[in-house]
């Protein structure tokens, strides 16, 4: 009998020991890192990243009251502390919190699927948060949170299945960022008009310089253009409505292509360092490489294009002889990009610095285009009977313009930068 007892004993040091000490440790951990289910914990941490690292802390939409950073995180703070939330709801409350926020650049990755509950059940409480705060300069606006914004329906007709069918024989080799083709007579008439859809600029530059290392599949606008010019093309059409996003680095090379009026300023950016400091510079393009450079140009741009594709944009429109055509202003997603893991392995993005560019009096002078956009030379408008046919009037427009030289010099002579 003692025997077992003594071997009892043995067993408890062995087994129950080693526990103690393992729930030990876990309660230390648990006191340094917050549990999976410790929301208001995460949320705490989140704001205090935006605090250091956001760049436009400082410029909250004004809704019922509340228009600093603070005043929002106390106000979604109370929500937290009211009830014990699921992950779903959590994630649902970060969502609210991202609308609240109304920068597109700022939004959270929950994983494929609590995303697919996103997609199906979210419900946006603060879809005019944007809508009201911006006034657009030409007149109109569409916005993507909108129930009643036809955006959507009308890129089913810039897009379609293979983009530009119906105006241009599209190619496209492998995984090209770009498509291209010449417009078919029976729009162009007696013109050659050259289209180029630039469908991403993500595609990294590598190297120890930003503008060092691989460009092959950027030097690809050079063979485009060189075709063109093989085949007596007169002006081409850049079309940038895919939500083109990537480096500006990209776009300025891209750009660099078309340049024909020297070396301009076409981007600022402020640059957050942390909570205190700011890096500040000013970015030029201009003329490099095979490129086009006599004829007229017209850009696609509107309410799809959005940050790396709106600084391709403003690149372009330093140019000479280009008009930017579009049926809204561009998205407003305005400078650089950080990502950062939650505690419970979701991830938030959000912009790491402001972007501007120059006014057409002075080139020193900086404007703002987040959330407002670019607005476009020559304004598109659709009415519902376009929508209903799904007519591209955009890129019909341009065509008109490039077909018509009176047309043209009609509306480039009131473009503000050119006087």
């Amino acid at each position: 009998i003692i025997k077992i007892k003594i071997v009892n004993f043995q067993m408890i040091k062995k087994i129950f020991i080693p526990l103690l000490l393992l729930v030990f440790l876990n309660s230390c951990l648990a006191l340094l890192i917050p549990a999976h289910d410790d929301h208001e914990k995460i949320f705490d941490l989140l704001y205090e990243d935006m605090q250091r690292l956001y760049a436009y802390s400082d410029e909250i939409v004004p809704y019922n009251g509340n228009d600093t950073l603070e005043e929002v995180y106390l106000e979604f703070k109370k929500q937290l502390s009211k009830k014990k939330l699921t992950e779903t709801e959590f994630a649902f409350f970060l969502k609210d919190f991202q609308n609240r926020i109304a920068d597109p650049h700022f939004y959270f990755n929950f994983g494929q699927q609590i995303e697919s509950k996103i997609i199906s059940d979210y419900k946006n409480s603060y879809s005019n948060v944007a809508r009201d705060f911006v006034t657009v300069r030409a007149g109109i606006m569409i916005f993507e949170n909108d129930p009643n914004s036809n955006l959507k329906k009308n890129f089913t007709a810039i897009r379609g299945t293979d983009y530009a069918t119906t105006h241009v024989n599209l190619k496209r080799d492998n995984s090209s960022p770009y498509y291209y083709g010449i417009v078919k007579s029976e729009f162009s008439g007696d013109k050659k008009i050259g289209y180029i859809l630039v469908n991403h600029l993500i595609q990294q530059l590598s190297g120890a310089s930003r503008l060092g290392g691989n460009r092959k599949w950027l030097l690809e606008i050079e063979e485009i253009i060189k075709e063109f010019k093989d085949n007596a093309v007169e002006s081409i059409i850049v079309d940038i409505r895919t939500y083109a996003g990537g480096s500006q680095d990209n776009g300025r090379f891209i750009a660099s292509r078309f340049m024909n009026n020297g070396e301009k300023v076409y981007l600022f950016a402020d640059e957050r360092i942390n909570d205190k400091s700011w890096k500040r510079s000013k970015l030029s393009v201009r003329p490099e490489g095979e490129g086009f450079r006599e004829g007229k140009l017209i850009i696609l741009a509107n309410g799809l294009t959005c940050s790396g594709g709106e600084m391709l944009t403003l690149a372009l429109r330093q140019r000479t002889n280009t008009i930017h055509v579009g049926g809204s202003n561009t998205k407003g997603c305005t400078g650089g990009i950080i990502a950062r893991d939650l505690a419970n392995g979701w991830q938030v993005t959000m912009t790491s610095s402001k972007t501007y560019y120059p006014d057409s009096d002075d080139e020193n002078k900086k404007i703002s285009y987040f959330r407002n956009g670019i607005a476009p030379d020559d304004l598109v408008l659709y009415t519902e009977e376009d929508r209903n046919h799904g007519r591209d009037k955009e890129r019909l427009r341009a065509i008109e313009l490039l077909k018509d030289d009176a047309l043209f010099q009609s509306v480039y002579q009131k473009i503000e930068r050119y006087k």
